[in-house]
């Protein structure tokens, strides 16, 4: 029987493939609230969505800028994953993607903290994917790292 010559190739497929669709909710979703944000913190709209969600107008932009960012770079991630997979040469590439997925979380647990609306159950659901893909990643890696 052979070998397989990427084994975290499934992990890593199956992590790029829902890293892109969550980038792609993310990205175009927050669509809704950017046309919020670009109406201005004086419109009635705007006014009325803040005191609905109790949140001010940096707030709002904050978290429409850090779910467009969250959207672009699970978008990128996951076209590394999926394109890449199969291929332990590049399996550092997708390390640090997955490094970069990881950064964005803590970053978005950090904006979280600081706004007061922290929630440790959150923090195991927004690593679910990039842990997925890491660890297809990292078995690449391994692989890369025994054919030396």
């Amino acid at each position: 029987m052979l070998k397989k010559q990427a084994p975290g190739e499934t992990i890593l497929k199956v992590g790029g493939m829902l890293l892109l669709f969550l980038g792609v909710l993310l990205a175009f979703g927050s669509g809704n609230n950017l046309s919020l944000v670009m109406k201005g913190s004086s419109d009635s709209a705007v006014v009325e969505y803040l005191n609905q969600n109790g949140m001010t107008y940096s707030q709002l932009v904050a978290s429409n800028v850090m779910v467009l960012v969250a959207g672009v770079i699970y978008l990128a991630a996951g076209v590394v994953g999926v394109k890449q997979a199969g291929k332990v040469e590049n399996a550092g590439l997708c390390v640090g993607m997955g490094g970069l997925l990881i950064a964005e979380v803590v970053a978005e647990v950090i904006v979280t903290m600081i706004f007061g609306d922290f929630d440790p159950a959150s923090v195991i659901r927004m690593l679910m994917f990039p842990a997925i893909y890491m660890m297809g990643a990292v078995l690449n890696w391994q692989a890369k790292k025994a054919r030396r």
